[in-house]
């Protein structure tokens, strides 16, 4: 693993960590809120999710994540979105997306902790 691949999975590391808590503040803001402020949040959630994915794919030799895995529950979310469906927007963010991101955040650790020894 190069010094370059090393920093992006450690900065997708920590950066998922944002992602999680921006995902936990949207889903709060649809619940209690009616979603203004999630609507708001929405963009950099989804710049943030692509870089994950751009960087998943650029490192794609390293690990076994399928980053793909999530382009039919982005899909659903954006007909969630055109719907106003905020419970199902909730769900998906949550049950779907969040968790997935943990569980890629659990293999991307045991990569970089394989190759720091």
């Amino acid at each position: 693993m190069t010094n370059l691949e090393y920093e992006s999975l450690n900065t997708t590391i920590s950066y998922i960590d944002n992602v999680e808590r921006g995902i936990d503040e949207i889903v709060e803001d649809l619940v209690s809120e009616g979603g203004v402020k999630a609507k708001q949040m929405l963009p950099d959630l989804v710049e943030g999710l692509q870089w994950i994915s751009s960087i998943l794919k650029a490192t794609t030799q390293l690990h076994s994540i399928n980053y793909e895995e999530l382009n039919d529950v982005y899909k659903d979310l954006l007909e969630a979105f055109s719907n106003d469906d905020t419970i199902l927007i909730s769900d998906l963010l949550e049950y779907e997306i969040k968790e997935k991101l943990l569980n890629w955040q659990e293999i991307l650790i045991e990569v970089v902790d394989r190759n720091e020894n």
